[in-house]
């Protein structure tokens, strides 16, 4: 525009102040824009890391869940095997003592074999409801290990895609972490410089005799 004004031999001075005033602007707002970021970048760095550190704390919690069920399922199905090696003893200890309490000829017969059916009976029961409760528990733990199985992986995978994110939009890599070994400890934090934080110094006492 200015150089067709010129051709035209038109007074091309308000143009140019014009356009030195409009890039003028324009460089300030580019100068403002590049600050800006630069004043967000520590902010969005310190939500990153808050936010890696809420992933890892959902994967330890999601870790001991399913490890909780994993260890209990591991003892009920020991303790189901005990039970299950104890059965064929008991039983057989169970309907002798039934037998002999079935075919006692005295009272006194009676009575030693009434007491010696009453333990065996006990003990008889007490292996059953081990076996039953045994079961019982391991149906139950066995449907919820499968779903605390997925919820595990699916936070590690949430965690190592914000670990990612975090390489991704601000070049840092974060300590490898596994839930495993431990809960996740906090992000540190930048250590604010005292001589650096504005404010005036202490000044010191004057050495001077008053007059």
């Amino acid at each position: 525009m200015i150089t067709t004004a010129e051709a035209n031999g038109d007074d091309t001075t308000n143009l140019e102040s014009e356009l030195a005033t409009a890039q003028g602007e324009t460089e300030n707002l580019r100068t403002a824009k590049t600050t800006a970021k630069d004043a967000l970048a520590p902010v969005l760095l310190a939500q990153g890391l808050d936010d890696m550190y809420a992933r890892e704390g959902e994967e330890f919690i999601a870790w001991e869940n399913y490890n909780a069920v994993v260890t209990e399922l591991e003892a009920r199905r020991e303790a189901y095997a005990e039970a299950e090696q104890e059965l064929p003893d008991v039983e057989e200890v169970y309907y002798t003592a039934q037998y002999e309490l079935d075919f006692a000829n005295s009272r006194e017969e009676w009575e030693a074999a009434s007491e010696a059916f009453a333990a065996a009976e006990a003990r008889f029961n007490a292996v059953n409801d081990r076996l039953n409760e045994s079961q019982n528990r391991i149906g139950e733990l066995e449907g919820e290990e499968g779903d605390l199985e997925t919820i595990y992986n699916d936070s590690v995978t949430a965690r190592e895609e914000q670990a990612q994110k975090l390489k991704d939009e601000a070049n840092v890599d974060v300590p490898a972490y596994d839930a495993r070994e431990g809960p996740p400890t906090l992000p540190e934090e930048e250590e604010t410089d005292d001589s650096t934080a504005g404010g005036s110094e202490t000044p010191e006492p004057s050495t001077e005799e008053a007059v």
